[in-house]
């Protein structure tokens, strides 16, 4: 356990190390420079979201503190705790309630890893291949006057033999066996993302519904949930990933998700860390073990004509390059998408539209019948979503900064929620209100909005 003391303290290579290679959670105040575009520390407006303001309050991981403080980030620590990784060579201290906690998952990664190879073919050592690509600066502003020194980081560490790493790389390589895009390739992806996301099951109080019971029950965590575990891994890409964004400052992050963004900088496959990347050069070194990639990061999609952005999940390129509509799932020409998001932005910033679907199994479980086809009507909204604040407006684009405090979107998120309220007789149809008679709802629903309307 810490007390309260300053973010300073901590900048010594030893103690950055010790943050680093631990699993670190601190309660903080923070204030960044002006100058900076991304901050990287997340203060949460509710339950649901999230935003990145310059000041405020709230709890980081030890990688978020340590790139904060690169960032010249002012920061006094109010309470945590810092729980050191167990060294290879050293003996567990079995009192001590951290390595108890430790020892019992090590056994049981050791285990399903030994079951999972005994079913795998021996696989050949995958040769890395040589990038031909040209090596140029990565990280154009060094961030220095955080007074952070390179030496900070930890020496080379010979390759990695831990459990964990064993399952990723075997996962992997069987991954790398099918062609990219195909139903095993697809298929190994899902397992090595499920087998990450286990790790965080159950911390977040969801609720599910259960069959035994006929109702909805918090789910349950696994052998292999850990906060710990989770917290250090979401810390660590988080980390990574703002590491990188702030690092190309002449360009412009047009939107940011967990594990990638969309920028106008070109050639950003051909990035490679530079000596002050501390995050971007362990990911490298990490990849390059896993995959034999010589690349930091990979190229999705390029989108010649434009991109049109209205907030963190919504973006649309102009030549269909780029379709990041979360909750408007239509097959439909792009120029018919792009003509409805146009008009909509001048119009209520709503589009209303019909989903098809089938009765889901809980549906058909509670209320008998078929798997039949179902009908939802659905609003996808265009509206802004405050995350950060507009400021310059051009012909074309607006430009964005971050908020100096969290109290600052909530306003603009109150004002933009205003006069947007809607009668029921007007809202879509939700799905647990259509059982298995789509059709004639939906045609009573819309009869009585043609009367209604003038």
């Amino acid at each position: 356990m810490i007390g309260k003391m300053s973010g300073s303290d901590f900048l010594s290579k030893e103690g950055v190390t010790s943050i680093i290679n631990s699993y670190t959670a601190l309660k903080i105040q923070f204030e960044f420079p002006s100058s900076v575009r991304f901050p990287n520390l997340p203060v949460r407006l509710d339950f649901s979201s999230i935003i990145f303001p310059l000041t405020g309050e709230t709890f980081c991981t030890g990688h978020e503190f340590v790139l904060a403080m690169k960032l010249g980030c002012k920061i006094q620590i109010l309470g945590g705790v810092i729980i050191p990784f167990v060294e290879r060579t050293q003996k567990p201290q079995k009192s001590r309630k951290n390595v108890s906690l430790i020892e019992k998952r090590e056994p049981l990664i050791e285990e399903l890893h030994r079951k999972y190879l005994e079913g795998l073919k021996t696989i050949p050592e995958r040769t890395p291949k040589k990038s031909t690509s040209e090596n140029y600066l990565f990280l154009k502003q060094q961030l220095s006057k955080s007074g952070i020194d390179s030496s900070m980081k930890q020496e080379e560490q010979e390759e990695s033999t831990t459990q964990f790493f064993a399952v990723v790389k075997s996962l992997l390589d069987e991954r790398l066996k099918y062609p990219k895009g195909s139903y095993m390739n697809l298929l190994y992806k899902f397992i090595a993302n499920a087998g990450i996301g286990q790790m965080a099951r159950g911390l977040n109080q969801k609720k599910r519904y259960d069959t035994q019971t006929n109702s909805t029950k918090v789910m349950p965590s696994g052998e292999l949930v850990s906060p710990l575990y989770a917290g250090w891994i979401t810390g660590n890409i988080r980390s990574t990933l703002s590491e990188i964004m702030n690092g190309i400052p002449e360009s412009e992050i047009i939107s940011s998700t967990t594990d990638g963004f969309i920028t106008t900088e070109k050639n950003m496959e051909l990035l490679k860390p530079g000596k002050e990347a501390l995050f971007s050069e362990k990911y490298f070194e990490t990849r390059k073990k896993l995959t034999g990639s010589g690349a930091l990061l990979e190229r999705k999609y390029y989108e010649p004509k434009g991109v049109i952005s209205w907030r963190t999940r919504g973006q649309l390129g102009l030549s269909g390059g780029i379709k990041a509509l979360t909750g408007y799932q239509i097959h439909e020409p792009i120029e018919e998408t792009i003509d409805k998001v146009n008009k909509s932005f001048n119009g209520s910033k709503q589009i209303t539209f019909l989903q098809k679907s089938l009765r889901s199994a809980k549906e058909i479980f509670v209320y008998g019948g078929h798997s039949t086809l179902k009908l939802n009507e659905r609003s996808f909204n265009l509206r802004f979503d405050n995350r950060r604040e507009i400021t310059v407006e051009h012909n074309e684009y607006h430009q964005t900064k971050p908020y100096y405090h969290k109290n600052n979107s909530v306003q603009n998120r109150l004002i933009s929620s205003l006069g947007s309220g809607r009668y029921r007789i007007y809202s879509p149809i939700s799905s647990t209100q259509c059982k298995g008679d789509a059709y004639l709802d939906l045609t009573r629903r819309m009869l009585v909005r043609l009367l209604r309307t003038d």
